[in-house]
């Protein structure tokens, strides 16, 4: 499915340098400056940083024991900016996890607004939200065409069935290796790793926003220089290799940072 997608996609590119390329030779009558805005147009990595990026990503995640069920799911996870609890997932065992006061702060800090969901009946709904630092209690979420709901990923338990009003949002199951209908999947019931998988998150939907940034203005100033003359066919194809390793270098960044991060935490535990 992606790789139809991104075809489609590069497809498309090439038929817009396509398009410039047959202007600036009915502009200039310069089929050298048409050929080298070809040579400097560089689709290919433009259209293959994202799925590298959500690929190092993925990987990095799963090696924390964390498993995304598709492509798009860390994108959409990036955009919430809720995220409910149940009962069972903030308290797996019965307890409240002794640091979940420190880690609702960590994500307040990082723009998501902490909701406790309690059905109705459940006697110690209140207790457990004033331990964990939670303010908002909700006995359900709203219908799934309430923004509130579009915004907002639910963390539930490995015992928790999933509600009618929780399948507009994003579902993260903490604790379970099989289940399957989940967006999100971690193998541990611990919610400190919460943190690590929306700065992933984050971090991915920066880098994707980045190369599509750094894709447009390469390849359009490529095409304007080759119009007006300024690149010649040589400099063109060494405008192409850097427009392609531009891309690439600010993807890997993704997994070095991923990397330091790691080593970090590391040193500062030891």
């Amino acid at each position: 499915m992606h790789s139809i997608s991104n075809n489609k996609a590069l497809l498309k590119l090439y038929a817009v340098a396509l398009v410039f390329a047959v202007l600036i030779y009915c502009g200039t009558g310069d089929l050298i400056r048409a050929l080298t805005s070809l040579l400097a147009f560089s689709p290919y990595a433009f259209v293959h940083a994202k799925p590298m990026a959500v690929s190092a990503a993925a990987g990095w995640l799963a090696a924390h024991g964390i498993r995304i069920r598709t492509s798009a799911t860390l994108e959409q996870l990036s955009h919430m900016e809720n995220i409910a609890f149940t009962t069972s997932a903030i308290a797996p065992t019965g307890t409240m996890q002794t640091d979940a006061p420190q880690l609702m702060d960590k994500l307040r800090r990082m723009g998501m607004h902490p909701v406790l969901l309690a059905p109705i009946g459940t006697s110690d709904a209140a207790q457990l939200a004033a331990q964990a630092g939670i303010r908002d209690i909700r006995t359900a979420l709203p219908p799934s065409n309430d923004p509130f709901a579009v915004s907002t990923a639910c963390i539930q338990g490995s015992t928790d069935n999933r509600s009618a009003s929780e399948k507009a949002c994003l579902h993260i199951v903490l604790g379970s290796s099989a289940a399957s209908d989940a967006d999100i999947i971690c193998a541990s019931d611990d919610l400190s790793q919460l943190p690590l998988l929306l700065r992933t998150a984050h971090q991915l939907r920066q880098k994707i926003e980045q190369n599509a940034i750094f894709g447009y203005t390469m390849n359009f100033i490529g095409i304007g220089l080759a119009a007006v003359g300024i690149l010649s066919p040589f400099v063109g194809a060494l405008w192409h290799a850097a427009s392609t390793a531009l891309i690439l270098v600010n993807t890997e960044s993704l997994h070095l940072a991923q990397v330091y991060e790691k080593k970090f935490a590391f040193s500062k535990a030891v």
